[in-house]
Order: C-alpha cells, then sequence, then structure tokens
C-alpha cells in the first residue's frame, strides 16, 4: 500500500508444460485512463526504444498513478528475474507540467541519474528517460546510462512470448 492508502496489485500467470518451457504472460495491457480531472493512469510493460540496449529485466509489468493535487506519479513496478525472482519496486516522480495534452514529471537519485517520465494524453504514449548525471556510483541495473547516452522505455502491451 502506498503513502495515499491505494493498493496497487500486480499479477503475473505462469504456468509450465510438458516440456519443461516456463510460459510467462504478464496480465496488465497498455492503457491510459484518466479517472477524473486531475487523475491519470497508465499501465502496460517497459521496452526500451534501442533495440541494442534492452531492459536488465524484460518480464516486468507497470502501474502509473498520477495525480495532479498531489502533484506526484507513482510507479509501481514489478520484474520477474531469474536470478532475483520476483522483485517489486515503487517510485515517486515530482510532477513539473500537467496539460491538456501531456504529463512530466521526474525522479531524481541522489547519486545516480534522472528519470523523466511523460504521458502523452493526445498520442496515448508513455515513455521514461533515464539520463545520467555523471556520478559513477549508480545502484546496479541503472549503470547503462553512463556508457551510450539516454535511454528512452515505452509502456507497451505485454508481448506474449515463451521464456526459457
Amino acid at each position: 500500500m502506498n503513502r495515499k492508502g491505494q493498493w496497487f496489485v500486480v499479477l503475473l500467470v505462469v504456468s509450465t508444460s510438458a516440456s519443461a518451457v516456463m510460459e510467462v504472460h504478464p496480465v496488465i495491457p497498455f492503457k491510459i485512463k484518466q479517472l477524473t480531472e486531475g487523475w491519470t493512469t497508465a499501465t502496460g510493460t517497459w521496452v526500451s526504444t534501442d533495440p541494442n540496449r534492452p531492459p536488465p529485466v524484460p518480464i516486468n509489468t507497470v502501474q502509473i498513478d498520477c495525480r495532479k493535487t498531489f502533484k506526484t506519479c507513482t510507479v509501481a513496478q514489478a520484474n520477474l528475474d531469474s536470478a532475483d525472482g520476483l522483485v517489486v519496486t515503487q517510485i515517486s516522480y515530482k510532477l513539473i507540467d500537467w496539460t491538456d495534452e501531456k504529463i512530466t514529471a521526474v525522479s531524481e537519485m541522489v547519486f545516480c541519474d534522472r528519470e523523466t517520465l511523460v504521458i502523452d494524453l493526445r498520442k496515448k504514449e508513455v515513455s521514461k528517460t533515464y539520463v545520467s548525471n555523471g556520478v559513477m556510483n549508480c545502484p546496479p541495473g541503472l549503470e547503462m546510462t553512463l556508457n551510450g547516452g539516454p535511454l528512452t522505455w515505452k509502456l507497451v502491451d505485454p508481448p506474449n512470448e515463451r521464456v526459457p
């Protein structure tokens, strides 16, 4: 439960077959919803816009909740990783702009990167961009931005693929 008393639930459907191949299907599709004036949500799966720099955890499910009155966007994310299992995170972004066409928010890690979250209401697109601040002691998984410049991810429908 987050500090505003809302529950974030992330569902993954996992099944196995006789060939011992595990299938993982995130069940939250890409969607942007304007629930009320000043309250917008989005769901989906992050994918990299650069095919040479995929996300460190390709199996992920995301729920975003933006509230104009609280001046925040909260991103709840569940990652399924063969090394770490299920990892759930929640990051708050400070709202910097809210118009009829676009919502923009930022999150800055003290010793690492700046993330900019953009919900384009007109184009029906959601993206987040990592930009390094040049400090070399980023947590594991975020150092990718130090080599190769900014990295942008886009929120999409989850793929329907087999994962070995």
